[in-house]
């Protein structure tokens, strides 16, 4: 994917969006400005819930909020959640490296397991309106361009984004970001068939697993602290997971994603807290210990 063909763009680059009043509300608000101006600096907040939302997308006039209400998107918009420092910043450097106009900004949960917990979503420009139809190609080809790391599921035309909140107590630390460049080139993106047309392709899973979406709770974040931090915590998961233990390293865990018997992470975490797969090209899996206990069905074993 190469920008130099389009031209730059800078902070008062404008786009149609839509707003909405909150996650319950189904009635499209036109608007007409500038990224900064769709999510402006963060607001902090009790919760996210109710916090005023943006689709990048134009609506036919009269429709309902939703996917077949959609004359075209007008952005694209990727969600990475709770990835260690060292992933997000290879994220931020990527798209400085594709000379893509951007805006970065985390999300209500960055950093509420530490600060190796880092939560943002990226808002790009496009070269032309983008139809629904086209929207998980171009969506899933922009994600492997940056690492594979955002979420699949965020992937529909019609999707919600909050504007940017954060907790009072992490307010010090919410990220926000722009980045002149240019315009996502969409027929580029398509005519390179990077993706089949529902999105990126990922290694087939060779057993069935438990949903990792559960609620971000104080209890579960209250795990996840514990388990970024204390070695003996981290040590009773790999009981729990059947790791073979050798001295600050626990291994031979089965992978959520390949099935493999690859997945490794240190008792003793020091900088790097997750755990990984080491089929790094065939698989390239990482995640945090309680995803992945919770694949394996050991959460709070």
């Amino acid at each position: 994917m190469s920008p130099h063909p389009l031209h730059r763009l800078v902070a008062h680059a404008r786009l149609d969006f839509t707003t909405f009043e909150g996650e319950t509300d189904t009635r499209p608000g036109p608007n007409h400005g500038t990224l900064l101006e769709a999510f402006p600096r963060h607001v902090a907040r009790d919760e996210k819930r109710g916090a005023e939302a943006v689709s990048l997308a134009r609506y036919r006039p009269g429709a309902r909020r939703g996917s077949k209400g959609i004359e075209v998107a007008t952005g694209i918009g990727l969600d990475f959640d709770h990835l260690p420092t060292e992933r997000a910043s290879a994220v931020v450097s990527r798209l400085d490296e594709l000379g893509l106009a951007s805006l970065v900004v985390s999300t209500f949960s960055h950093q509420a397991g530490g600060d190796d917990d880092n939560c943002f979503r990226v808002l790009l420009h496009v070269s032309r309106p983008v139809r629904v139809a086209e929207y998980a190609r171009v969506h899933g080809a922009v994600n492997v361009d940056l690492g594979g790391l955002a979420d699949p599921k965020a992937k529909d035309a019609a999707r919600l984004w909050y504007r940017p909140t954060c907790p009072a107590a992490r307010e010090a630390s919410a990220i926000y970001r722009w980045k002149d460049g240019a315009a996502l080139d969409v027929d580029g993106l398509l005519e390179r068939r990077l993706v089949p047309e529902d999105g990126p392709a990922t290694p087939t899973i060779r057993r069935p697993l438990r949903n990792v979406n559960a609620p971000y709770d104080a209890a579960r974040q209250l795990a996840m602290h514990r388990l970024n931090t204390e070695p003996s915590v981290r040590r009773n998961a790999a009981e729990a997971l059947h790791a073979k233990v050798r001295d600050n390293r626990a291994d031979g865990i089965p992978c959520p994603r390949c099935a493999r018997r690859s997945v490794w992470f240190w008792l003793n975490p020091g900088e790097m807290k997750t755990a990984r797969c080491d089929h790094l090209n065939s698989c390239g899996w990482w995640g945090r210990l309680d995803e992945l206990l919770d694949a394996a069905g050991a959460l709070g074993a």
